[in-house]
């Protein structure tokens, strides 16, 4: 029965890819010559962080680590898009607004405008500083980007106080949610260092769907981030400074209902990532699935 399950789910995968296959041909070019900065540097960059600053509060593992939510990572991005979607029914009603903001525990409808027009604008100067078309488009600059996300994770942690965790006293909401983040960046560092192959897991050694796993999860990172870029920025990015056609500007068609409220201004930035990260969801969802059929063909 798991095999069934498995085969229909890498089907269903294939049929989203053949839907993509026109564009497949159109992918982002990549960028000769190198990539001359590095992920320290990027990690420290002033918008590179606040850009993070922000993206984490759209982020499912966010509501999990941080606010206890007892819902699956998918759980939480279906109800998530269920919201959206009413919201784009209704771009005005200040009750669909106010669902959006209490779902991601912001305090009000204009803080999360505000951490969604961070991303776009940190974005945008990110850019200027370091040309996307020569540092993430060029080859492996996700994986550089994914790397950059895990060192930001890195020096949170390294900025908590030594005693952090015996802490003892009165404890607020304020300071709860202060070392529940701490969770949170210890998990984006060490996705970070599986993503690069060096969470000390020992390799796969050889091993052939372990390699092919591998693989297909760098591949997942890389389109990770360039949805991130191209979408968090509304396209004013892409189509400003990278020269993308406008049919690249447009989501797939599996997004297309949801991506349409990133036109309107409550989201921007905010509905941006969430579309890149259901894209990464589904992209490690289909590895998982191949990974287990691989093992099975190899048991005869």
């Amino acid at each position: 029965m798991k095999r069934i399950y498995y085969m229909v789910l890498v089907v269903f995968a294939a049929c989203i890819m053949g839907i993509l296959g026109c564009r497949k041909n159109q992918d982002l070019a990549k960028e000769p010559g190198g990539i001359t900065v590095s992920a320290e540097e990027i990690a420290k960059n002033e918008s590179f962080i606040g850009l993070n600053d922000a993206i984490s509060r759209f982020d499912p593992q966010y509501l999990v680590r941080v606010y206890k939510d007892k819902r699956s990572i998918k759980e939480i991005v279906d109800r998530s898009n269920d919201l959206l979607l009413q919201l784009k029914t209704h771009p005005e009603s200040p009750v669909f607004q106010q669902q959006i903001a209490d779902f991601y525990h912001f305090r009000s409808v204009a803080e999360l405008k505000n951490h969604s027009a961070s991303i776009t604008e940190n974005l945008k100067v990110l850019d200027k500083q370091l040309n996307f078309k020569k540092t993430l488009f060029a080859e492996g600059g996700g994986q550089l980007y994914f790397k950059a996300r895990g060192l930001y994770a890195k020096n949170k942690l390294d900025a908590y106080p030594n005693n952090a965790r015996q802490t003892t006293g009165l404890w607020t909401e304020f300071v709860d949610t202060y070392f529940s983040s701490f969770d949170y960046n210890t998990y984006v560092y060490d996705e970070s260092l599986e993503a690069a192959g060096e969470g000390g897991g020992g390799g796969c050694n050889g091993e052939i769907c372990c390699d092919q796993k591998d693989v297909c999860k760098k591949e997942a990172v890389n389109r990770f981030w360039d949805n991130v870029f191209l979408y968090g920025g509304g396209g004013a990015i892409a189509g400003g400074r990278v020269g993308f056609s406008a049919s690249l500007l447009s989501p797939e068609p599996l997004f297309s209902k949801l991506f349409g409220v990133v036109g309107g201004a409550l989201i921007g930035g905010g509905a941006g990532y969430l579309y890149a990260y259901n894209k990464y969801y589904i992209d490690l969802d289909i590895c998982t699935a191949k990974y287990k059929l691989c093992i099975d063909s190899k048991k005869g």
